[in-house]
């Protein structure tokens, strides 16, 4: 089986499958970065000020800044394809997740 990521939203509501966005951008306080989605370990919305984000790469680099993006897009593992918002979302992570 193909590893899955999962989403989980603020009503506690966990989502899995695979997340469609292929690029995301992340405003720091020094510059604008764009991220390789596929590349991310996770993005967390849970312990950060309203707005922002905390980003991990696979390879254990860390960001934290306003996420440009509404939405995130995600595949069901049932196929559904739908756009996950932001504001509703804690936190999402990759099968290669950070802790």
């Amino acid at each position: 089986l193909p590893a899955q990521d999962a989403v989980f939203l603020t009503n506690g509501d966990r989502l899995v499958g695979t997340v469609q966005t292929e690029k995301l951008h992340l405003q720091t306080p020094y510059a604008r970065i764009e991220l390789d989605a596929v590349k991310l370990a996770g993005i967390s919305w849970r312990n950060e000020p309203l707005g922002r984000a905390a980003v991990v790469s696979v390879l254990g680099d860390r960001f934290s800044g306003r996420l440009e993006e509404d939405a995130i897009d995600f595949a069901l593992v049932n196929g559904t394809m739908m756009s996950c918002l932001v504001l509703s979302a804690s936190v999402c992570n990759r099968p290669l997740s950070c802790s």
